[in-house]
């Protein structure tokens, strides 16, 4: 199961471990009053794989739970808050539950499959930037004298 935010390309993430793995994916999306047609489209798709099911949260209402100019970071906060009020409902209604892979947004999930002895796991994904820079830390940590936390200086990382 993957548990994502509106407008996101994790629907494909779901496709794959449907088509590739021969998994069964129950997609929970937080459904929102600030509808991507794009979005909307593919999750209702006919062309979506046996054993892909699309699973919708009761739509939150934006304009009551976001203030206008808050900051995009507090805005999924408080909307991922409220949609996932019935969240707990939804996955004991879906029945045995292998894993929930979850979005850096939706953290708050982690306690309520923690409740359910749900394993959960964060799905991350990162810039080819920012893992370059993640698999070059150790050698870093073993170059660059004195060490990063105690230097006065940045290092020079290759590119």
């Amino acid at each position: 199961m993957l548990v994502a935010e509106n407008k996101s390309a994790k629907p494909h993430v779901a496709k794959r471990l449907v088509v590739l793995h021969d998994f069964h994916v129950s997609f929970i999306v937080i459904a929102t009053n600030e509808v991507s047609a794009g979005q909307d489209n593919l999750l209702r798709s006919s062309t979506l794989p046996p054993g892909l099911d699309v699973v919708y949260l009761p739509t939150v209402d934006v304009f009551a739970v976001a203030a206008d100019g808050m900051p995009v970071a507090a805005r999924l906060s408080v909307i991922v808050e409220e949609a996932i009020k019935s969240l707990k409902s939804v996955l004991v209604e879906l029945g045995k539950i292998k894993a929930v892979a979850i979005d850096l947004f939706c953290t708050q999930v982690f306690d309520i499959c923690r409740e359910l002895s749900i394993p959960a796991y964060l799905f991350f994904t990162a810039s080819v930037a920012l893992l370059t820079f993640s698999l070059y830390l150790p050698t870093l940590d073993r170059e660059v004298k004195p060490r990063i936390s105690c230097g006065t200086h940045s290092p020079r990382v290759q590119s």
